[in-house]
């Protein structure tokens, strides 16, 4: 990112770009920012709905039963261990599922026994299907100490899943109140567990897993290649003009 070393910068959140900008000086006309997309047509509900069932009576998951998400690699950036605490101070009965991969797994392990929520939390490591994940919980859960954007996000939201995340997460510039909850930092215990409260008590909500799905269709991965496609052709554009000027 020194100068004259790049033509244009796209970053895939206003959090990243101000990143960028501050820390390698790159000016605002040189700057762009196109959020991230989601496979609507793979991220489906309705489309997955027979495997999330029969991915439920696999995990033995009562369909009464408020079902948490935990998704992705890297437990401690995206904040596993407050996960874990806010669920342990749920006054109600429900599941957590940790999908994803760490080397340090067997310590969060350690950690919901030592919480006493080891039999309601499910750690499944890495799977191939995450959608099906997305389908069957209730609620997505990702207290992120930092996350430049945050695919799951969307992925979650194109699955009918409301979402829990944090400021500290670039994904938070697209998501509304009426789908999500943005935490004001990770170790705010308290507010991550009254937000896994809230939508515990939406279970089953069809009008809100309508409104999940409508926001994560505005980010389908064919609106926003377009985006990426005209803000190419721009830079080229003005690359052979500049050329033409010497």
């Amino acid at each position: 990112m020194a100068p004259g070393a790049y033509y244009h910068v796209v970053s895939n959140s206003h959090q990243s770009d101000s990143e960028i900008a501050e820390a390698y000086g790159v000016p605002a006309g040189k700057r762009s920012v196109i959020h991230n997309f989601v496979d609507t047509r793979r991220f489906d509900r309705e489309r997955l709905s027979g495997d999330a069932r029969a991915l439920a009576c696999e995990l033995g998951i009562n369909g009464d039963t408020p079902v948490f998400l935990f998704l992705g690699t890297g437990y401690q950036r995206k904040g596993l261990d407050s996960a874990l605490e806010a669920f342990a101070r749920l006054d109600i009965n429900a599941t957590l599922l940790v999908v994803g991969r760490d080397s340090q797994q067997a310590k969060y392990q350690e950690y919901a026994r030592q919480l006493g929520i080891e039999e309601k939390c499910c750690f499944l490591g890495e799977q191939s299907s995450p959608e099906c994940y997305f389908s069957l919980a209730d609620c997505y859960v990702l207290p992120a100490r930092y996350e430049p954007f945050g695919f799951t996000v969307l992925e979650a939201l194109a699955c009918g899943t409301p979402v829990i995340t944090t400021a500290s997460c670039g994904a938070r510039e697209v998501v509304t109140a009426d789908v999500a909850t943005v935490i004001d930092r990770t170790d705010n215990i308290q507010a991550l567990t009254g937000a896994m409260a809230h939508w515990a008590g939406c279970k089953g909500d069809a009008v809100l897993q309508k409104r999940c799905r409508e926001l994560a269709l505005t980010l389908d991965v064919e609106s926003i290649m377009v985006q990426n496609y005209q803000c190419i052709l721009n830079v080229y554009k003005l690359k052979q003009a500049a050329k033409c000027r010497l």
